[in-house]
C-alpha cells in the first residue's frame, strides 16, 4: 500500500473518531433519520425511504441532521446528494421540491393591470395569456399560484420593485410563458374554479 494510500486511510480514521466522539458526547439519545435504502440525487424522498436511529449527539452535530417528528420536512423533499442505506440523513441532503407535482416554479413580472388589479394569492389558479403573431394565446391554462410578491412599499420596504407571480409549469409551459415575457405581452387572468374551454399550451 502506498503512502498516500496510507494518509487516506488515516484520514478517514480521524473523520469516523471525531464523528463517533461527537455522537457520544451527550447522555441523551435523539432519534435522528437515517436511508432505509440507497437514496440517489434527485430521488423523491417519502416515508418508507426513512427509519429511524438513537443517537447521542451534541446540539451542534444534531443541528445538522433531520430529527425524529419531522417528517413533514422529509416527505416529498428532493436528495440533492446519494445517500447510503444506513446513513445518517443530513438537513443539506434534502431540498425541497420546486413546485408540487414535479412541475418547475416560475416567477413572471407582469403589471398590476394586467394581473386581475393584483388580487391573486397563492392557492389561485391563473391562465397565462399571450400574443403571437397577432393572435392572443393560452401559454397556460390553470396554472396554480405559489407566491403573490407585491412591490414593497414605505422607507422601510424590502427592495422588491415589481409585481410578481410565482406559478407552477412543466417544461413546454415555460418556454410558452418566457416567449410571452420578452414580447411584453403577458396578461394573467384568474380561473380558480373555471372550466378550461380555451385553447391549451
Amino acid at each position: 500500500m502506498s503512502v498516500g494510500h496510507l494518509v487516506m486511510v488515516a484520514a478517514g480514521l480521524v473523520g469516523v473518531v471525531a464523528t463517533l466522539a461527537a455522537l457520544r458526547s451527550s447522555n441523551d439519545a435523539t432519534p435522528v433519520a437515517v436511508a432505509a435504502h440507497e437514496i440517489l440525487p434527485g430521488d423523491v424522498v417519502m416515508a418508507d425511504d426513512v427509519t429511524f436511529v438513537d443517537v447521542d449527539a451534541n446540539d451542534d452535530v444534531l443541528d445538522t441532521l433531520v430529527p425524529d417528528g419531522d417528517m413533514s420536512g422529509v416527505e416529498g423533499s428532493i436528495a440533492v446528494h446519494r445517500i447510503g442505506k444506513g446513513e445518517l440523513m443530513s438537513v443539506e441532503d434534502l431540498a425541497e421540491e420546486a413546485a408540487p407535482g414535479g412541475l418547475r416554479a416560475m416567477s413572471v413580472p407582469v403589471d398590476e393591470s394586467r394581473a386581475v388589479a393584483g388580487e391573486l394569492e397563492p392557492g389561485d389558479r391563473v391562465d397565462v395569456l399571450t400574443v403571437v403573431d397577432g393572435e392572443a394565446i393560452y401559454a397556460v391554462q390553470g396554472a396554480e399560484v405559489l407566491s403573490v410578491d407585491r412591490p414593497a412599499t414605505g422607507a422601510l420596504g424590502g427592495g422588491i420593485e415589481e409585481f410578481s407571480v410565482t406559478v407552477a409549469v412543466d417544461d413546454r409551459q415555460a418556454l410558452a410563458v418566457v416567449a410571452g415575457i420578452e414580447s411584453g405581452s403577458i396578461v394573467l387572468a384568474r380561473s380558480t374554479g373555471a372550466s378550461q374551454d380555451g385553447e391549451g399550451e
